[in-house]
């Protein structure tokens, strides 16, 4: 039986199929913070295991993309991954936030157990109010676009 090349194989992510090996392990790179959150989002099946083996072994070598590669990219439908990938948080921090206040908040949520008893789970949840210099945002966006339609986003 002839053994599967993932090498020269099709990948999706995200929802977007069609995508070269290299361009889907820069994607998942860039969207999972190490091997092991990979495997457990993606190697959910033992006929993946030979893959995931794979993706192993160069795990540490893959290059993830860059915020300025998802502004550069032409296809929307691929930015839209990109940036999925890059998350809010990452493009957040690049953009310069200066934190005006923060708080954390203690919590209470009933739970019940697997012979349904109840039980109350507490936590705290932290929120963080930040503010960016709008001028600053608009030379980062530019600059990371690099094209001539940044113009627009000043108006």
């Amino acid at each position: 039986m002839k053994q599967f090349d993932f090498k020269t194989a099709s990948y999706s992510v995200s929802g977007i199929g069609n995508l070269t090996m290299s361009d889907a392990m820069k994607l998942w790179k860039t969207r999972f913070p190490s091997f092991e959150h990979f495997r457990k989002a993606v190697i959910k099946v033992d006929a993946l295991k030979d893959f995931g083996a794979f993706v192993e072994e160069m795990w540490d070598s893959i290059v993830p993309i860059t915020i300025q590669e998802a502004f550069s990219e032409r296809n929307a439908e691929r930015r839209r991954v990109y940036f999925d990938c890059i998350g809010v948080e990452k493009i957040f921090k690049n953009l310069n936030p200066k934190s005006l206040d923060k708080q954390v908040i203690k919590k209470k949520r009933h739970r019940w157990d697997e012979k349904n008893e109840p039980w109350t789970h507490e936590f705290e949840d932290e929120y963080e109010l930040f503010s960016i210099d709008p001028k600053e945002f608009t030379q980062r966006l530019t600059y990371l676009i690099g094209r001539s339609n940044a113009k627009l986003l000043s108006m």
